[in-house]
């Protein structure tokens, strides 16, 4: 074994806390006969997934690692996620993945390219069932394995400066002949574009993972740059209390939600004016949506499609879950321009809250 086979098999999934390594027997083979390939050994295998004991609850670790097989979707790869994600579903536990990923592999041609169905129906039974996911993103992460099931998650996070796409930045060159900016496909403009949560450095991910499932102690409270709220003097006359609830330094919605919460997992997005998170509220998970006045930079918060967009994933995932909803709401109302006008997400959002089974308030 050379030094450089050695440094591959000794991956950071040795120090990931599984409990029992499903499946590590499978290994692929050459289904097309590729000229100059050879079969993936099954400790090469780019994906492993295995069960572990959290602190407060099992849960399912699936762990797919660039250093192995550059982290490509192959059969083996796609069966072992389907194995896997079968199990959480029938033990009724929540998955946790930690992702650094390629394309499909190229070797195993159409055979490979149909493991997107496969896995994305797996994932489709374990959210049907109520069942929560998050991913955690490492650099590089693309192609197949990033575009379906990675990116299905409840919760998504990045490492600081990952490279994270569906197409990397030398795909991009060779589609359109010039390479993108380099402010894009990174966690950070990922996390500006609301398609993740969170940036957490590598040695946090997998902690975070864990709060985010509920199945570790120690969720970080919401912080504002605010004081919480604080009782207003007393109303003399009615108009008086009017005033005072219009009054520009009274709370905003965020500050009121930090301050009745104890815990906060963000879900992020690119909207000014909303945010939301699941909450832990003394022994309850809730779903929080709220309206903040002040990250807006004016006393007008006017909501457009971006933050209704947020609402409605918020929303969507609570009916699953089946987390009760408390929203927080400060507004004189929704963003009435043209360009909201076209952004259609007030219907939408009216029709995701019509359809929802959760208890809201």
């Amino acid at each position: 074994m050379t030094q450089e086979t050695s440094i591959a098999l000794e991956p950071e999934t040795t120090m990931l806390p599984f409990s029992e390594v499903w499946d590590a027997e499978l290994g692929s083979s050459d289904p097309l006969n590729f000229p100059g390939a050879e079969p993936v050994d099954a400790r090469d295998e780019s994906l492993r997934a295995g069960l572990v004991h959290g602190p407060l609850g099992d849960y399912v670790l699936i762990e797919v690692d660039f250093a192995r097989a550059g982290g490509t979707l192959g059969t083996v790869t796609g069966e072992r996620m389907v194995r896997a994600y079968r199990r959480a579903t029938e033990r009724g536990l929540p998955i946790a993945q930690i992702i650094s990923s390629g394309g499909a592999r190229l070797q195993e041609g159409y055979f490979a390219l149909t493991q997107m169905t496969r896995t994305a129906s797996a994932v489709a039974a374990h959210r049907a069932a109520g069942l929560m996911s998050a991913s955690a993103f490492r650099s590089p992460s693309a192609g197949g394995i990033f575009a379906s099931w990675g990116n299905t998650a409840d919760v998504r996070v990045a490492s600081p400066g990952a490279t994270i796409g569906f197409g990397g930045p030398r795909v991009v060159h060779t589609v359109t002949g010039h390479f993108p900016p380099k402010t894009s496909h990174t966690a950070e403009s990922a996390l500006a574009h609301g398609l993740i949560d969170a940036i957490v450095p590598e040695e946090e991910q997998l902690t975070w993972l864990e709060r985010a499932l509920g199945v570790r102690d120690g969720v970080p409270a919401l912080t504002t740059d605010h004081p919480g709220p604080t009782p207003p003097a007393p109303a003399t006359t009615t108009w008086d209390a009017v005033l005072a609830s219009r009054a520009p330094q009274r709370p905003s919605g965020l500050e009121w939600a930090a301050w009745i919460t104890d815990g906060w997992v963000e879900l992020n997005g690119p909207g000014p004016r909303l945010r939301a998170g699941i909450a832990n509220i003394g022994d309850n998970r809730v779903v929080v949506i709220a309206l903040d006045r002040d990250r807006s930079g004016g006393p007008l918060s006017l909501p457009g499609p971006d933050d209704f967009r947020l609402a409605r994933r918020a929303v969507t995932l609570a009916d699953r879950l089946e987390l009760p909803v408390l929203t927080i709401i400060d507004t004189p109302g929704a963003d009435p321009s043209p360009s909201s006008e076209a952004g259609v997400s007030r219907t939408r959002s009216l029709r995701c809250w019509s359809h929802s089974r959760v208890y809201a308030a």
